[in-house]
């Protein structure tokens, strides 16, 4: 994700480049001119497939924080760094606790920033750049570190996962009700 990114940034600064469909969401993100604008005729009109693609592909940021941290973690910590099962565990669910706490207060955040870029891309682009950074710390532990030194590199590695998950994920979906004019309940039923 953070390669594909990284292109897209490149990319995203080439003029009069034409970019797939997909790479529509990272332009958005990472050009601060871009705007996304859908007319408003009198009968609603859907979304292009292009930026209902785009915004789609966010989900792989999101997707790939849980499921690299879910699925892989408890393992990791225990068969490879050596760490009891009952501590992994328990600081896995606390860092659980944490971002029950940064879920509202990055809401407010978002909601409120005054920015040149927009008000959610940049929250969106501290996420996904600190999620691919904790992820590398979270699965890259030093080998000299033991005891309270190991327990506190865990769970800083999981909390900067959680925060870059929170950063990007609360403005992505709020971003959604921003790329259309389409009323709620014309959304719900994919118009």
């Amino acid at each position: 994700v953070m390669a594909i990114g990284g292109l897209l940034l490149c990319a995203a600064q080439t003029p009069g480049l034409v970019l797939p469909a997909g790479a529509l969401l990272f332009v958005y993100l990472l050009r601060p001119g871009t705007r996304v604008t859908v007319a408003a005729p009198a009968v609603a009109a859907r979304l292009p497939f292009s930026v209902r693609a785009g915004w789609a592909i966010g989900t792989l940021v999101t997707t790939s924080l849980l499921f690299l941290t879910s699925t892989f973690f408890l393992r990791y910590m225990t068969d490879y760094v050596g760490m009891a099962a009952a501590l992994a565990g328990t600081l896995l669910a606390s860092t659980k606790i944490v971002d029950a706490f940064l879920n509202p207060f990055v809401g407010v955040l978002s909601d409120n920033a005054r920015s040149a870029a927009g008000r959610r891309r940049p929250f969106l682009l501290a996420g996904a750049l600190l999620g691919g950074a904790g992820l590398v710390l979270q699965f890259s532990v030093p080998v000299a570190l033991q005891g309270l030194a190991l327990t506190a590199y865990v769970f800083a590695s999981l909390v900067l996962v959680w925060l870059s998950s929170v950063l990007f994920n609360v403005p992505y979906l709020a971003i959604l009700a921003e790329m259309t004019a389409v009323r709620h309940g014309e959304l719900a039923r994919g118009r």
